[in-house]
């Protein structure tokens, strides 16, 4: 993955988490403001409790009777209003109504068999909540005050019970308050979302359009160094961005490349002015290898030429015995061409020797180590008995050399005559 879809990615992860958090926040907001509403209920609901123990003290001393110290009591709380139209109410437990200041028409009246909008025999409810816990909340169906052509709406009431009277006292909590209240907080908490995920991807555009595209400048310039297109030429951004500040952290990356570009460049002028040193040396030691190499050809020329011409036989042979170089004389003399001796051994080329143990003094010769002399090898010619003497000189390199030595002329037997000397 590339840097940029790396960047792109982590802002769509910070908005994408932005975003989320807002909605935790805005389900955690209902809940909280929900919660507000019901404490709001209790502490209400004591209000008029407080009216009702006053009332019930002045008849506990005698100073009203019951039934003036309920009448009081009931006209205290059928003016109470809060939040607008919201009141209060008091049942008995039987249930009839006592008090209901938005329904005076219900009082007096038996509630047991009293329905809401979805069937709920609610003030059943609330009595049996009184009876098990002395105080709760009942939720139900009932018409919004003012607006009663619009139908029974989600309500939750809080009861709490008055026992020397045999009294509940409760007040409602509209749901579509609460609802209305978290709408209004979650569009603007919906605006500022959208606004600062709005100012997240102005920033981080900015940044991605003030940093990506220098970087692939460096980027490239670094890739033609790579492949050797180009010089070394530093690379001056601020020149091209005239966004780019003198003091940020890319100037100062690109300060330190260019650094590096300075420093490569050297290397390579070193290396190249060094590179041509030796390419000077390399040919002018090419050139005195090949003039020394033609004249060690000539004098090679010279010796093999020598070689071949002079009157002596020269015969040379390799560690194993076996025929290396054969001249001239040596064939004119053995009447052995050099292409039928070149390969085989001395006593195998073709030479009748009379000797007989030459295969042995050729096994001396090539392990002995000093200069030997051989007189008065017979071997046989045309039918006639010759004599040859060898000189055998060692030479340590890859072949050793025996030679032939002829300073004298060789001596030849007739069949049937006295072999005699040679003048």
């Amino acid at each position: 993955m590339r840097l940029t879809q790396k960047f792109r990615l982590s802002v769509a992860v910070a908005a994408s988490g932005l975003l989320t958090l807002s909605g935790f926040w805005l389900h955690s907001e209902r809940t909280s403001l929900l919660a507000e509403k019901q404490e709001q209920a209790k502490n209400l609901v004591a209000v008029p409790c407080s009216i009702i123990a006053q009332q019930y003290r002045l008849e506990k001393e005698g100073r009203l009777s019951r039934e003036e110290a309920q009448s009081r009591a009931i006209e205290s709380l059928r003016n109470i209003r809060y939040d607008g139209n919201n009141y209060f109410w008091v049942n008995d437990m039987h249930p009839t109504m006592v008090m209901h200041p938005r329904m005076p028409q219900l009082e007096g009246q038996d509630l047991t068999n009293y329905r809401d909008a979805d069937g709920k025999a609610l003030f059943v409810e609330m009595v049996r909540t009184v009876t098990k816990n002395g105080r709760g909340f009942v939720s139900y169906q009932w018409p919004r005050p003012g607006r009663e052509h619009d139908g029974a709406v989600a309500k939750l009431s809080y009861v709490e019970g008055f026992e020397p009277w045999g009294w509940v006292i409760g007040t409602g909590i509209y749901v579509d308050d609460v609802n209305a209240a978290w709408r209004a907080n979650a569009r603007t908490a919906a605006g500022l979302s959208l606004v600062c995920v709005a100012a997240l991807l102005i920033f981080s555009t900015g940044i991605s359009r003030s940093i990506f595209p220098r970087l692939c400048v460096v980027v490239s310039r670094m890739k033609d160094i790579a492949r050797g297109e180009g010089d070394f030429s530093r690379i001056d951004l601020l020149a091209t961005h005239a966004d780019i500040k003198r003091d940020d952290e890319f100037t100062v990356l690109v300060a330190g490349f260019n650094e590096m570009l300075v420093q490569i460049k050297k290397r390579d002028d070193q290396l190249r002015r060094h590179s041509e040193q030796l390419e000077g040396q390399v040919t002018a030691r090419t050139e005195q290898l090949q003039s020394v190499n033609s004249e060690l050809a000539a004098a090679h020329a010279e010796i093999q030429l020598f070689l071949e011409c002079i009157p002596s036989i020269l015969i040379g042979l390799d560690r194993g015995g076996r025929v290396t170089r054969w001249n001239l004389t040596a064939a004119q003399t053995f009447g052995i061409a050099e292409n039928e001796a070149r390969g085989r051994t001395l006593d195998g080329c073709g030479i009748e020797w009379l000797h007989p143990d030459m295969d042995q003094q050729l096994s001396h010769w090539l392990q002995t180590d000093a200069i030997l002399r051989c007189d008065d090898l017979a071997y046989s010619k045309e039918q006639n008995v010759r004599f040859v003497g060898f000189a055998v000189r060692p030479i340590f390199s890859k072949e050793n050399w025996t030679h032939c030595d002829r300073r004298r002329r060789d001596r030849t037997e007739m069949p049937g005559r006295a072999a005699q000397a040679s003048p």
